[in-house]
């Protein structure tokens, strides 16, 4: 199975940084016409239990997960309501777990784990990392949110990659 490295999703996440507001509209516009349930997902997530703030920080990273899938995987199809239901459902169970723990040490070894054993790893990795660590990410998102955001995340890049798994055979 093709992994995208490290260095692909870094080249995305430089160019989103330095896209005007116009470029980043031309960027996004194919992907809801690509990825249609996903995006409208992503716009709609959590909207009781997220702030704006968190909101547009899931939609940020999520859509740079989106893109680089999109177009690093251009035959990647396009994921159905019954496919995202069922990874949803999947990931939720595994995470429910770790949400009634108190321990925020426990979920930050959750996430590594998770991180480091995901078939898009360098992807996953990148996000988490970013809604652990980036100043300006982790500024914008209120500690008690973080596994929403993750959880979010975490279906958005499954449905991702299942959808791109025949193609990489």
């Amino acid at each position: 199975m093709r992994k995208i490295p490290l260095e692909i999703v870094l080249k995305y996440w430089r160019g989103k940084d330095r896209q005007s507001e116009k470029e980043i509209y031309q960027t996004l516009k194919p992907l809801h016409l690509r990825q249609p349930l996903l995006m409208r997902y992503l716009m709609v997530a959590d909207q009781d239990a997220l702030n704006e703030e968190e909101h547009q920080m899931l939609y940020y990273l999520g859509s740079l997960a989106v893109q680089v899938m999109v177009e690093e995987f251009l035959q990647i199809r396009e994921v159905t309501a019954e496919q995202w239901e069922r990874v949803r459902f999947e990931n939720l169970q595994s995470l429910e777990r770790v949400e009634t723990k108190e321990d925020p040490e426990i979920f930050k070894d959750f996430m590594d784990e998770m991180m480091s054993t995901h078939h898009q790893m360098d992807l996953f990795a990148f996000v988490g990392y970013a809604l652990l660590n980036d100043s300006t990410l982790k500024d914008s998102i209120r500690p008690e949110n973080v596994w929403r955001l993750f959880a979010h995340l975490k279906i958005t890049i499954d449905c991702l990659d299942e959808a791109a798994m025949p193609l990489l055979n």
